[in-house]
């Protein structure tokens, strides 16, 4: 993560891309990188990068997410920075998670993944554009202060990063599909259209640390590729939330294509969309709730 970090960093700046780097912080002294490695924190800071928080949290109690969450809050502001976005571990937040946010007054939670689920959350009927969650169910349009932005539809491949050497090449023409049917969406729509990628800071290093892997920085460079051939704009989250409630617009829906069902082969699970949001998901739900495993 040391090296993994500056070296993602150099990445986005030769590509001018923005970008929000979300920070470790538990209640544990021992989890909290703005303490083990402050000099990263701050190097990122100065760049003009977006400091977010990052906690993981498998409770989905109350008091346990508010505890943890503001923990981590007060470590980073502690440190010199303000905390306006946050992304729960796992990509598991919750109804009550924005409820604490709400009370720390953290603007923007960025945690779901459109068309995924995680423990009990099932994010399969979300909006493809940010939109503010109900108090009593996040899933669900409400009054809550905090803006939920999704990542994007996870069936659109901008976000599959599979481990298989063999697969990989198929990933990139797959996100290259999903892009440019946002691209070209874009270019029809009266409203902005969000293609918003993630990545882990130690998932694209060398196993000695030394180096992006290659094949890491040839996809970002065919994504920028394709992005130079529309008109946009990148963002942190919170200059993407700040925009986005200035305009004021309504959430919407996409009839996206589901790009990875049509790349993967009959044998794996997550071909078979309608099964897994239908049937799958829930089992795994039931499963979180008689074991808290994930």
């Amino acid at each position: 993560m040391k090296k993994g970090t500056a070296l993602l960093a150099d990445v986005f700046r030769r590509l001018d891309l923005r970008a929000t780097f979300h920070i470790q912080e538990q209640a544990d002294p021992n989890l909290k990188i703005s303490l083990r490695y402050p000099s990263i924190v701050d190097a990122l800071s100065d760049e003009g990068y977006e400091i977010g928080l990052h906690s993981h949290i498998t409770s989905t109690d109350s008091k346990v997410r508010y505890d943890e969450i503001s923990s981590g809050a007060s470590s980073l502001c502690d440190a010199g920075h303000r905390v306006r976005v946050f992304r729960a571990g796992w990509y598991f937040t919750t109804t009550s998670t924005i409820n604490v946010l709400e009370r720390l007054q953290i603007d923007y939670d960025c945690s779901p993944v459109k068309n995924s689920r995680v423990a009990n959350m099932r994010w399969y009927d979300l909006p493809d554009s940010p939109y503010f969650p109900s108090t009593h169910d996040v899933t669900r349009r409400g009054s809550s202060s905090v803006l939920v932005i999704p990542v994007t539809n996870y069936r659109l491949c901008l976000n599959y990063w599979p481990n298989q050497a063999g697969e990989r090449q198929t990933a990139e023409k797959a996100m290259i599909r999903g892009l440019k049917y946002l691209g070209d969406l874009s270019r029809v729509m009266d409203r902005p259209v969000i293609a918003y990628v993630t990545t882990h800071s130690w998932k694209p290093v060398t196993e000695n640390g030394e180096s992006i892997r290659g094949w890491v920085v040839e996809r970002f460079d065919k994504l920028a590729a394709v992005l130079s051939e529309y008109e946009y704009e990148s963002f942190s989250v919170s200059e993407m939330g700040d925009r986005w409630k200035g305009l004021s617009i309504e959430p919407y829906w996409l009839d996206a294509p589901d790009v990875l069902g049509s790349i993967l082969g009959w044998r794996s699970p997550r071909k078979h969309y309608r099964l897994v949001r239908s049937i799958g998901s829930r089992i795994l739900a039931l499963r979180y709730r008689l074991t808290g495993h994930l």
